[in-house]
């Protein structure tokens, strides 16, 4: 009999192949803000200008632990407001995520 949790990783990792592509734009927003010295301070600041005295960074998921995944959309939906507008401050930066797909991932976060 297999373990578990190496079971549960596998189903959810196969679940989450349907929305591959906007994980994927989620990933790649995450890892420039925490590849860009630059991107990275503009979001501290972002927050701490808008009243969040405890700025949280961007967390990475790990293929190999569903729940980071998990981990990675839900702070990824918590910062939505402080990504939106650092996105929006930046030179060089990854397409913001639609309207819809930010109404996915927050569906995503329920599901997990």
């Amino acid at each position: 009999m297999g373990c578990f949790s190496h079971t549960m990783n596998l189903v959810v990792q196969s679940s989450l192949t349907l929305e591959n592509s906007l994980l994927d734009r989620v990933k790649a927003i995450v890892t420039h803000f925490r590849k860009s010295t630059v991107a990275n301070n503009k979001l501290h600041t972002y927050q701490i200008n808008n009243g969040i005295s405890q700025p949280k960074k961007l967390i990475q998921d790990v293929q190999t632990r569903w729940n980071s995944t998990f981990y990675m959309i839900s702070r990824f939906v918590e910062l939505e407001d402080s990504i939106r507008g650092t996105l929006g401050l930046l030179d060089k930066a990854p397409e913001n995520l639609k309207g819809e797909e930010w109404v996915i991932l927050k569906e995503m976060c329920q599901v997990l």
